[in-house]
C-alpha cells in the first residue's frame, strides 16, 4: 500500500518550511540519544607493599586485575551499543544528496536533496527490540556484578588464609619462646644439681619441635601470602606489609545469621538470579518482536531539494511526502520458526532461573549453618586457650615451688601450644565462613553496597 500525497514545484516558502522540519527532527534524533549507566572496572591506585593492608584495600586492587572482569566489561559496552541501536530506530533518518550531470538534452545538471524517512508505528516491534536488549544490558551487568563477587570473595578468602598463616606463625613464635625459657631454666636447674640431665634433654626436644612448627609456619606464611600479592596485582615476594583488620570485617563479625531470611534473600537479590530473570525476561520481549512483524510498519518519507540545468536560467524547488504501509504477505514459516525457537529459549532460560535459585538457596544453607558452627567452635577454642594458658602458669609455679616435675611444664607446654594453633585456626575459619556466607547471599557487607538492585 502506498498513499504519496505529492506536491510539484511548491513555492520557496513551503520548501525552506519542510527544510526547517527535516533539520529539527535531525537535531531532536541527536537530543533524545538514550546514556546508560553500564558500570565499567575502575583501576585501583598503586598499592605499598610496606603499607598495612586491609581487606577493603586489597579488594580494590584485586577487582581490575582479574582478566575476567576486563572481558565482562566488553560484553558490557556490547550490550549497550546494541541498545543503542535498537533506540535509534524509533528516530527519524535524515540523508543530504548532491550531484552534478551531465546530459545532450539538459546540459549540465546542478541537484541538492534532502530526504527523511521514519517509521512512525511498526505495532509495537521496536518497543519489544528495546526492552529485549534493555534486559540483555541487565542481565550483562548483573553477571558483571556476580563476576565481582566472586572476585571478592576470592580475594577476602585468600586474605584471611594469609592472616591464618600469619596467625600460626605468631603463635609458632610464642612458643617458641616458651620453650626456649623452658630451656634456659632446665640447663640452670642441670647447674645447680636440682635436677638430671634428662629434663634438660626433654626441654631440647621441645625447643627443637617448637622450631620445626616455626619452620612449617613460616613457610605457611610466605605461601599465602605469595597467593594474596598474585590476586592485588604484587609480585609474589612484594608483599611484606602487615595484615589489618578493618571495619568490613568488624560489621561482618557483628552481622547476625539468620539462614530462613538470608535463604530468601539469594533467591531473589543474587546477581546470578537477576542476571538468569532479565534473560527470561529478555527472551519473551524477543517472542513479543516476533509477533509484531506480522503487521509490518507505516512509515513516513519526505524529501525536499532544488535542481537547476544550464538550459533553463532559474533554480526550480522540488518536494515531496509519501506515506507507506508496508506488510510482509509471505514470511510466515520464517516467523513461526524463529518464534517457536524463541520458545524453546525461554523453557531453557526458566530452568536456568530455577537452577540458580535452587544454587544460591544450598549455597545459603550449607554456609549459614558453617558460620553457626564455626562462631561457637571459636567460642570453645578460646576457652580452651585460656584454660591450657592458666594451667602452664600453674605447672610453672608449682615446679618453682618444687611440687611438680618438669614433666608436667612439658604436658602443659604441649596442650598451650595445641591450644594456640586452634585459636588461630577458629578464628580464621570463622572470617573465611563470614566472607562465604555474604558471596552466596549475593552482597558481601559494606564491599556489596549497590551490586544488588
Amino acid at each position: 500500500m502506498n498513499l504519496r500525497p505529492a506536491c510539484s514545484r511548491p513555492g520557496r516558502r513551503a520548501v525552506f518550511a519542510l527544510s526547517q522540519i527535516l533539520l529539527a527532527l535531525a537535531l531532536a534524533g541527536q537530543a533524545q540519544a538514550w546514556t546508560g549507566d553500564a558500570r565499567t572496572c575502575a583501576v585501583a591506585p598503586p598499592l605499598d607493599p610496606s603499607q598495612p593492608l586491609s581487606i577493603r584495600t586489597a579488594v580494590a586492587a584485586a577487582v581490575c586485575q582479574r582478566a575476567g572482569q576486563q572481558r565482562r566489561s566488553g560484553l558490557v559496552t556490547q550490550s549497550q551499543a546494541a541498545l543503542d541501536r535498537a533506540q535509534g530506530r524509533r528516530q527519524p533518518s535524515l540523508s543530504f544528496d548532491a550531484s552534478v550531470g551531465s546530459s545532450t538534452e539538459v546540459g549540465n545538471t546542478q541537484a541538492l536533496t534532502a530526504r527523511l524517512s521514519w517509521v512512525l508505528f511498526d505495532f509495537g516491534a521496536t518497543s519489544a527490540a528495546v526492552r529485549q536488549n534493555r534486559d540483555a544490558l541487565a542481565a550483562t551487568l548483573q553477571e558483571q556484578d556476580a563476576d565481582v563477587l566472586d572476585t571478592i570473595a576470592d580475594t577476602a578468602l585468600r586474605f584471611t588464609a594469609a592472616q591464618l598463616a600469619q596467625g600460626r606463625l605468631d603463635a609458632a613464635v610464642l612458643n617458641l619462646r616458651t620453650t626456649q625459657d623452658s630451656l634456659a631454666a632446665a640447663q640452670a636447674r642441670v647447674g645447680a644439681g636440682a635436677a638430671s640431665v634428662t629434663e634438660q634433654l626433654q626441654a631440647q626436644t621441645a625447643v627443637n619441635q617448637s622450631r620445626l612448627d616455626h619452620a612449617r609456619a613460616f613457610n605457611e606464611a610466605v605461601v599465602a601470602r605469595g597467593a594474596l600479592a598474585q590476586a592485588i596485582g604484587l609480585a609474589s615476594g612484594d608483599l611484606q606489609a602487615r595484615l589489618d583488620t578493618d571495619d568490613t570485617e568488624s560489621a561482618l563479625a557483628l552481622q547476625a545469621v539468620d539462614v530462613r531470611a538470608l535463604v530468601d534473600e539469594a533467591r531473589e537479590r543474587h546477581p546470578r538470579v537477576l542476571a538468569a530473570r532479565a534473560r527470561l525476561d529478555e527472551v519473551a520481549s524477543r517472542q513479543s518482536a516476533i509477533r509484531s512483524e506480522r503487521w509490518g510498519s507505516v512509515g513516513l518519507g519526505v524529501s525536499a531539494g532544488r535542481d537547476r540545468t544550464t538550459t533553463e536560467s532559474s533554480t526550480r524547488p522540488e518536494a515531496a511526502a509519501s506515506l507507506t504501509w508496508s506488510i510482509p504477505l509471505f514470511d510466515r514459516a520464517d516467523r513461526e520458526a524463529r518464534l517457536l525457537d524463541a520458545m524453546g529459549d525461554a523453557r531453557v532460560r526458566e530452568s536456568r532461573l530455577d537452577d540458580a535459585r535452587r544454587l544460591s538457596e544450598a549455597q545459603v544453607w550449607r554456609e549459614g549453618h558453617t558460620l553457626v558452627g564455626e562462631r561457637r567452635a571459636l567460642r570453645e577454642s578460646r576457652l580452651v586457650q585460656a584454660s591450657a594458658e592458666q594451667a602452664l602458669r600453674a605447672a610453672n609455679e608449682r615446679f618453682r615451688l618444687g611440687v611438680a616435675g618438669f614433666r608436667d611444664i612439658l604436658n602443659a607446654q604441649s596442650l598451650v601450644t595445641a591450644a594456640r594453633f586452634q585459636a588461630s585456626d577458629a578464628d580464621a575459619r570463622v572470617r573465611q565462613a563470614q566472607w562465604r556466607l555474604a558471596a552466596a547471599t549475593g552482597r558481601l557487607g559494606p564491599l556489596g553496597v549497590g551490586l544488588a538492585r
